[in-house]
């Protein structure tokens, strides 16, 4: 599936379409969504986590909320540091971490880790 999404804040750059399994993270600064890929940023027209949560819910995607400031792909982190409650996702290189997300440690911590041991051991079968 594909999200059209702009290349820069202001949409000037034009729109390009992004595959929805190439995302790492949804973050918003309170006036915007951006959009983390590996390697690039992107800006989207929703204006907030919560939309964009109920469409990507609704497709079955693998989208959970961290903290009220990320929505993450469960299936692109690659580790969960427990002390400080964030998320990893791979670097440019195998294994190097890359972005970071953090993870709200009353409300979401418990069921992303649940998700994340899940899916790992799903790989390792």
């Amino acid at each position: 599936m594909k999200l059209v999404v702009a290349r820069d804040e202001d949409g000037k750059s034009g729109l390009v379409e992004l595959d929805v399994m190439e995302i790492l993270k949804f973050t918003t600064d309170k006036t915007r969504i951006l959009i983390h890929t590996k390697n690039d940023v992107y800006y989207f027209p929703f204006d907030s986590l919560e939309k964009i949560q109920n469409v990507l819910q609704a497709l079955n995607l693998p989208f959970v909320r961290a903290d009220r400031g990320n929505l993450v792909n469960i299936d692109k982190v690659i580790e969960i540091d427990e002390k400080y409650a964030k998320v990893y996702f791979e670097g440019d290189k195998p294994g190097e971490l890359g972005k970071e997300a953090t993870v709200s440690r009353p409300t979401n911590y418990r069921r992303i880790l649940d998700l994340f041991r899940e899916r790992q051991g799903r790989k390792n079968e």
